[in-house]
């Protein structure tokens, strides 16, 4: 047998291996398909089984829920929060609850010079208190009343607004600890340190306490209602 037809053989030999080869990797391309064609969902099972751990840009977790849940901030006793961010990292947050505030306010329709009771939304009031109400219909909070009259007070002068309340606007008033006092050249006055809690059903009146001697003007009021 002379070289040159060893050398032949020898390349025929690397051929036939090579050739064997690419039929098996032919084989297997064929058989990926043909088990994604007939199963899509498990094709390639080997990987459905394996979950990429955080450190590799997944969850270590197999289901969708699970996933969401390892990717959170702990969960354990924020039941009801929301998720919130600074801007860098993740946190839960507590929801704030609303507050609903209404401005109550009148004006006499004439110059007072005596006690009287006012309608704390409107211009009416009367040296009785019978009618001159307004009726609530939920639970609240006053607060932040202001008082206001048309002239300043002379010295020694009192003149005094409380809001009163009753249990309906035909019972009788009394008065809460929301109140202010103009006098001595003064011509307005504030109570914004008391509160006094309102129940559905219950009525409020302006009442205006001449306590001194010779207070006069018309009287303009203001508070706030919370609920």
């Amino acid at each position: 047998m002379n070289n040159t037809f060893k050398t032949r053989l020898s390349k025929m030999s690397v051929m036939l291996v090579m050739s064997a080869l690419l039929l098996g990797v032919s084989l297997s391309i064929i058989q990926i398909v043909r088990s994604a064609a007939l199963d899509p969902g498990h094709a390639w099972s080997a990987l459905d089984d394996s979950a990429a751990p955080l450190t590799k840009g997944g969850s270590g977790q197999t289901t969708a829920s699970a996933a969401f849940n390892a990717v959170l901030p702990s969960q354990t006793g924020n039941s009801g929060k929301f998720l919130t961010t600074d801007a860098s990292n993740s946190s839960w947050g507590t929801p704030q609850g609303t507050t609903t505030r209404i401005v109550i306010t009148g004006r006499s329709s004439a110059s007072l010079s005596a006690d009287a009771y006012c309608n704390p939304f409107g211009s009416a009031c009367a040296a009785s208190n019978a009618t001159l109400g307004a009726l609530i219909p939920f639970n609240g909070t006053i607060k932040n009343l202001y008082g206001y009259m048309s002239a300043a007070q002379g010295s020694g002068d009192s003149c005094v607004f409380y809001v009163s309340k009753a249990t309906d606007c035909t019972g009788s008033f009394s008065n809460t600890a929301l109140t202010c006092n103009i006098g001595n050249g003064q011509q307005s006055c504030s109570d914004i340190s008391n509160s006094a809690a309102i129940s559905s059903g219950e009525c409020l009146q302006i009442f205006f306490d001449e306590a001194g001697t010779s207070c006069v003007g018309y009287v303009s009021w203001s508070f706030e209602l919370q609920y």
